[in-house]
């Protein structure tokens, strides 16, 4: 029943954005962030070609965050499937936590983007 309500709740955003689209061309703030292998990224090459797209901000302290990175998980290869909706998961962990993102993205299996905003410039950017 969760699975259905998030999906639904997704879809219903990927929608609503899709008819915004002739009203407000909207774009995402060009802001430097890092991939969680330390590699410089621009935020403004995010895209998906006109797909639904999901942007989470997330803290590993951050329980709610975490339970939804694991929801979403278990439906996400369906979403793919039949929406073509992408995930792009941005850590907002400091420095202190950081070097934990990436083990627990990996032991969780998630397959989403992951990126790093340590400063919390993108977040900023984005309201």
């Amino acid at each position: 029943m969760k699975k259905a309500i998030v999906l639904i709740s997704i879809l219903f955003l990927g929608i609503t954005l899709k008819a915004q689209e002739g009203l407000l061309e909207r774009t995402i703030p060009a802001v430097d962030i890092k991939t969680l292998t330390g590699e410089t990224f621009n935020t403004s090459n995010i895209d998906n070609e006109g797909k639904p797209m999901i942007i989470s901000f997330f803290a590993l302290w951050c329980k709610p965050c975490m339970r939804e990175l694991t929801a979403i998980a278990d439906v996400y290869t369906d979403w793919q499937d039949e929406v073509g909706v992408k995930l792009v998961a941005i850590s907002i962990d400091d420095s202190r936590s950081m070097a934990n993102v990436l083990p627990t993205v990996n032991g969780n299996g998630w397959e989403y983007e992951f990126y790093s905003d340590v400063n919390g410039d993108f977040k900023r950017a984005m309201g």
